[in-house]
């Protein structure tokens, strides 16, 4: 009778098909991970830059917030004056 054989064999030729494959699955990392890396800068610009106008808009709120504070308070002033300069019986 034959014998069969079991063992395993690695063949350490490399066929010209898997170097084309290897080479293009690896270029196109290279190429998505440029992609990405764009893509993350230009996202990164536009969080600094919103949070420019964040900061810019903040700051005009409170500016107009402070100008009615002073409008308001100088209402007050007012009615308090006109209240006080009526007598208690007169309407």
């Amino acid at each position: 009778m034959e014998e069969v054989k079991l063992n395993w064999h690695l063949d350490k030729r490399i066929s010209v098909g898997h170097l084309v494959t290897t080479g293009t699955l690896l270029l196109g990392i290279v190429l998505w991970g440029a992609r990405m890396e764009t893509r993350i800068t230009v996202a990164e610009v536009g969080q600094q830059v919103a949070k420019e106008q964040v900061s810019q808009v903040y700051m005009a709120l409170d500016s107009r917030m402070i100008q009615q504070e002073k409008t308001l308070y100088r209402i007050e002033e007012k009615l308090d004056r006109s209240i006080m300069g009526r007598s208690p019986g007169v309407n």
